[in-house]
């Protein structure tokens, strides 16, 4: 399998040669989780940076691509670091870290590569270890169009190449090759010159292993001492879970994370704050099927106060005359609770990506009257409301995460008795199942907009203290009232 596809160019278009006699990097750091809080993280950084850095320079002990490094200090840029042709970027969030690689041509910047991956460790600690740098800074060269350096030495039917001790072997077949990038069309072109097959033999020198390859296949004079390019004859990242096993041995729960993976966690550690509305869907002729409901919710999933669940739920009094009697319902009904979160085994991630469990505690306001049929078979209107009443919930969460949406099934359970608060003297139960589904509308640098849609039933009941039961001609001594809401409807969020 050849390396690249060279796609015709076009009269008018600049090929930029990629020499690998003078490529500069400016390793950086840009701290979104805010790791970097003291002199020894600071310190840490700088050690991770410089040994990587030496890692992916050139020499003659060890494959590299780089001629220099500069490394990023504190917050400032060092000087020469606008002149780099690569730039390798260190960016950490809440719970993974991205490390993205880009190429620059007359100022621009043009993405190669990026690897997310997350880690159970400690960053800083983990990765300035010389054993993973040396994974780490191999699985880089093998992403790379670039590849890593060969300095071509005259004569013999084959050729050494020196590997660290502890790295794997090199691939069985490797090309030779010149190197040049399109920036109109962010194209490599790579002209082959040789094609190289690793024999059986290899040996132990005092700077590492040296393996033996044969020269399968020239396309073209090699010159003594000149440097070239040579990668993977069968393609660039070809060997990433070899290298993520490698680097797992050494640190604490390594994993590269493909791109579902990623938004997984990208979603996992989103805040959300949102707005959605709905209308009852309950079948019959009281006013509550005339109901609606506005809904303002945030959730907090990153950040110091990772965990917080705030809602806010209204129903707008909704009035109409029935049995030649007025009726009216109308209900708010906020909750602040604390979610904690669980992955599931591996076996059932097909079908849920997380769990959660929120405890939450609420005030319900609720103040209806209603038309009721008495013994006699006369129609009365029925006064009921519960003011400032304090309830406790659990509720219980199973979310599935797809490439163009989120969804969330969940149940819960409240409860407050009479007495919980001095002034309440009526008991609340009300148990409720829903589904929401989030969908991407747009996605900018920081933030994402989402549709939404959901759905829920409930079933709320009351019950008045003993003390409290006082009938008049116009209200019907009832002790219990319970009845079902069944809202749908849609809404709008912005995650951060």
């Amino acid at each position: 399998m050849m390396l690249f596809l060279s796609l015709p160019g076009h009269a008018a278009e600049e090929y930029v040669p990629v020499d690998p006699k003078n490529q500069k990097a400016y390793i950086r750091l840009q701290d979104g989780a805010k790791i970097l809080s003291g002199e020894t993280s600071q310190a840490q950084w700088l050690r991770l940076c410089q040994g990587l850095g030496q890692n992916l320079l050139a020499n003659n002990s060890s494959p590299g691509f780089l001629a220099e490094y500069l490394c990023q200090r504190e917050e400032k840029e060092p000087a020469g670091a606008a002149e780099a042709s690569w730039r390798i970027t260190f960016i950490t969030r809440p719970k993974f870290i991205d490390i993205d690689i880009q190429f620059q041509v007359k100022g621009q910047w043009t993405p190669v590569q990026t690897f997310s991956f997350h880690l159970e460790g400690e960053f800083l600690e983990d990765l300035q270890k010389a054993s993973v740098l040396r994974f780490l800074s191999r699985m880089i060269l093998e992403s790379l169009p670039t590849g890593w350096i060969y300095t071509h030495k005259a004569g013999g039917k084959t050729t050494e190449l020196i590997m660290h001790p502890d790295m794997p072997l090199l691939p069985e077949e490797l090309l030779i090759y010149q190197l040049h990038f399109v920036p109109g069309r962010n194209l490599w072109l790579p002209r082959v010159k040789a094609r190289l097959r690793r024999t059986q033999e290899f040996r132990n020198l005092e700077q590492g292993r040296a393996e033996s390859f044969e020269w399968k296949r020239t396309y073209g004079t090699l010159k003594d001492g000149e440097r070239y390019w040579i990668q993977n004859s069968e393609g660039r990242n070809q060997r990433q879970a070899e290298f993520e096993k490698k680097i797992n041995g050494e640190t604490q729960g390594f994993s590269l994370l493909n791109l579902l993976d990623r938004m997984l966690f990208e979603s996992f550690t989103s805040n959300y704050a949102g707005l959605r509305y709905g209308h009852s869907f309950v079948q019959g002729d009281s006013v509550i099927t005339q109901t609606s409901l506005i809904s303002l919710l945030l959730e907090l999933r990153s950040g110091p106060l990772s965990g917080l669940r705030w809602y806010y739920d209204l129903t707008p009094q909704a009035q109409q005359t029935r049995f030649g009697l007025q009726e009216h319902f109308e209900m708010s009904r906020a909750s602040l609770g604390w979610a904690w979160e669980f992955t599931p085994p591996e076996s059932w991630q097909f079908l849920i990506s997380r769990i959660d469990l929120q405890p939450k505690i609420g005030l319900l306001n609720l103040e209806s009257e209603l038309a009721v049929q008495n013994s006699l078979g006369e129609y009365r209107l029925t006064r009921f409301e519960a003011k400032q009443v304090l309830n406790l919930n659990a509720e219980l969460g199973l979310e599935k995460e797809l490439l163009w949406m989120r969804s969330r099934l969940w149940a819960s359970y409240s409860s407050a008795q009479a007495g919980l608060v001095q002034s309440n003297k009526v008991s609340v139960t009300s148990s409720r199942v829903g589904v929401d589904a989030y969908f991407d509308l747009m996605k900018r640098p920081g933030w994402d907009l989402k549709i939404m849609g959901f759905g829920f039933a409930e079933r709320l009941s009351l019950e008045r203290d003993s003390e409290d039961l006082e009938a008049s001609a116009s209200d019907l001594a009832i002790r219990e009232f319970g009845f079902n809401l069944l809202f749908i409807g849609g809404g709008i969020t912005i995650s951060w």
